[in-house]
């Protein structure tokens, strides 16, 4: 409707985010881990990708972004879904996927009732607005968090001038 195209033109649109969303995901498959930073970038990536598509001028970098956002989105459900399951116990796997897939499916109800809303008011590119604002922010927030785990780990670990004695048991 943006674009003042049809239902071919939404057909490609959905090809550029798909294609994205392949590419995404064997690259993550690719990588040896999927820390910290792996998120950071990621989720950073998804905003600008927003942003891109919010604010395309013309259709051809409406489907750079969805390429991107496809690719961005894709990596970053890979990445926290393979770090939750890594960070946690094996025998408490089971019950804390079970719990993120409920958190992760069961907030797309209320996501979309928010959306339409703003879709209605404002429209589609204001709601992509929105969840570039959000996943942006997510991100910041995830960040200064890791900043701050990371100086206090810092701060307990023993200098590198202290001679740490042998751990010996006779």
């Amino acid at each position: 409707e943006e674009f003042g195209g049809n239902a071919q033109l939404f057909g490609y649109l959905v090809f550029a985010f798909s294609l994205g969303t392949f590419m995404g995901a064997v690259y993550t498959a690719r990588l040896a881990r999927h820390g910290g930073h792996h998120l950071r970038v990621t989720g950073a990536l998804l905003a600008v990708a927003l942003t891109i598509v919010a604010v395309a001028p013309v259709l051809p970098v409406a489907f750079a972004g969805l390429w991107l956002l496809g690719g961005a989105g894709a990596s970053f459900i890979i990445g926290a879904q393979s770090r939750l399951q890594l960070a946690v116990e094996d025998e408490m796997t089971t019950r804390v996927m079970a719990l993120y897939s409920v958190a992760f499916t069961g907030s797309k109800p209320i996501g979309g009732i928010i959306a339409g809303l703003v879709i209605d008011v404002s429209g589609s590119r204001a709601a992509l607005a929105l969840g570039a604002v959000m996943a942006g922010t997510a991100t910041w927030v995830y960040s200064l968090d890791r900043r701050r785990r990371d100086r206090t780990r810092a701060q307990t670990l023993p200098s590198k001038d202290v001679a740490l004695e042998p751990n010996i048991d006779l």
